[in-house]
């Protein structure tokens, strides 16, 4: 089986796109081992906040 199929497989299982459960899977594995975007990369982010 490929890692495509098993995507597909764990997507469906929780009713996700493909897309998203990628994501998801991503975040998880970076906060369990401590991986974080230092904050000025983080996207979307202006470096100018409003308040």
């Amino acid at each position: 089986m490929e890692v495509k199929d098993l995507l597909r497989l764990a997507a469906g299982r929780e009713h996700r796109t493909l897309s998203n459960m990628l994501e998801r899977l991503v975040l998880q594995h970076c906060e369990r081992e401590g991986i974080a975007l230092p904050p000025a990369v983080v996207p979307g982010r202006d470096k100018k906040q409003t308040q």
